[in-house]
């Protein structure tokens, strides 16, 4: 058991070779962990133009750009309604995916290109 007196815990990682054997940590072998990650930044980046990236709901030219990820969709659209009550305007950047995270478009949206700018879902 992890913590016992006189013992000593070892675990094995998730990391695994090309052909799916675990690689334990005390025994990787340093170049196969490279190609291992280098792999799964590859995967990544074709994972990043599989999902949409988001857009900005609202008037781009909005005074506040409220940015939320996940659950915080409801509570920010309704803080958007009580904003334009005190003569506010806002809009919404909804972030959908943290990983793989679409960068350069939230860069885009928060600078306010016009490619990325008004009628977001």
């Amino acid at each position: 058991m992890p913590g016992t007196d006189g013992t000593a815990y070892v675990a094995a990682s998730d990391e695994h070779d090309e052909t799916g054997v675990l690689i334990s940590d005390e025994f990787t072998n340093p170049e196969m962990r490279v190609l291992m990650m280098d792999k799964r930044m590859r995967k990544m980046e074709g994972l990043l133009n599989d999902c949409p990236p988001p857009q900005l709901f609202g008037s781009a030219s909005a005074d506040v750009t409220l940015i939320g990820w996940g659950s915080t969709k409801g509570v920010i659209r309704e803080a958007i309604a009580a904003l334009a009550e005190e003569g506010i305007t806002a809009n919404n950047l909804q972030i959908r995916y943290l990983v793989p995270f679409h960068e350069p478009e939230v860069r885009d949206i928060l600078a306010g290109e016009p490619a990325y700018a008004g009628g977001g879902k």
